[in-house]
């Protein structure tokens, strides 16, 4: 609805930097002209090229690089109630005209001091902005946050190791529930269930390793406590994971005499699905040792 739009200001900005700073109400940039890189603390840096809009919570710190012949359009405005989906995103509205038609009448607005006049436009804007992301479902994560892909990247490859979203995130230098609600969007999963699901997986490869403990099977694909991990399995495949090594090993294995000391196993050399390598105390030729039965 028209009436849960406030026009704050609106303006026109023909300068290539502008200092870091923030507003108390959502802001949307489009780029009329040029490019600019605009760094939001504490979620990374976003590129746009002309045609694109910023959208840009309240509050949210952030400064703008752009190439010498950038120029931006901008409205700050309250937004009360409402589904607007305020999300820190770029929108590309494949330099439509209409749009940029509508962002410099709110600066003429705001020149004539109309700014009453306003909020159907706003809704107007939000409207059509909603329009271009329906009709472009595939604009990729990379877009919405071009930190996502190396986050997502570290998680496949580290999996493995001790580490929380939290404490990823902080990596990154990523807002937490930002990153939560972005990736939930994306996959359809939380960030904490995907970790779970590779952690998972990997520790069911690993309990193929005989010789190795479940504390050390647990240890070695990222969870520290065997309890939460034993839990976890059980939750996830309906049996522990004891009940699964059972199932899934053959008797035919000859476990060696003695466990080896702090044996610790890159994930090349424990992905025995898919390279099909042993660690050094196992078969060389990746078969399994029948027992040796004495003739007469």
């Amino acid at each position: 609805m028209a009436e849960n739009f406030e026009l704050i200001f609106a303006a026109d900005y023909d300068k290539p930097n502008a200092p870091m700073h923030c507003h108390n109400g959502v802001e949307l940039v489009m780029v009329e002209r040029g490019s600019c890189t605009v760094e939001f603390q504490g979620f990374g840096c976003m590129n746009a090229t002309a045609g694109q809009v910023f959208v840009t919570p309240p509050k949210i710190r952030h400064e703008q690089k752009g190439s010498d012949d950038c120029r931006t359009v901008f409205a700050v405005m309250n937004i009360n109630g409402g589904n607007c989906d305020d999300m820190l995103r770029i929108v590309d509205t494949g330099k439509d005209p209409i749009l940029l038609a509508w962002f410099n009448h709110l600066v003429f607005m705001q020149q004539q001091s109309r700014l009453l006049a306003a909020p159907p436009l706003l809704e107007a804007i939000w409207k059509r902005l909603s329009e271009f992301e329906n009709q472009t479902e595939n604009m990729t994560w990379a877009i919405r946050h071009q930190q996502m892909e190396q986050v997502v990247a570290y998680m496949r490859n580290n999996f493995y190791k001790p580490f929380t979203i939290k404490e990823l995130c902080l990596k990154y230098s990523i807002s937490e529930s930002y990153f939560n609600t972005l990736f939930q969007k994306t996959y359809a999963i939380s960030p904490l269930q995907y970790l779970i699901h590779c952690r998972l997986q990997r520790a069911r490869q690993l309990l193929q390793i005989p010789y190795w403990n479940i504390s050390e099977v647990a240890r070695n694909s990222g969870f520290q406590d065997q309890n939460y991990f034993s839990r976890v399995f059980r939750k996830y495949f309906a049996e522990t994971p004891s009940q699964y090594r059972k199932r899934t090993l053959k008797d035919d294995w000859t476990i060696p005499p003695h466990q080896p000391e702090k044996a610790t196993l890159s994930w090349e050399e424990t992905n025995l699905a898919s390279t099909g390598k042993f660690p050094p105390s196992a078969p060389a030729d990746g078969r399994r040792k029948k027992k040796r039965t004495t003739g007469s």
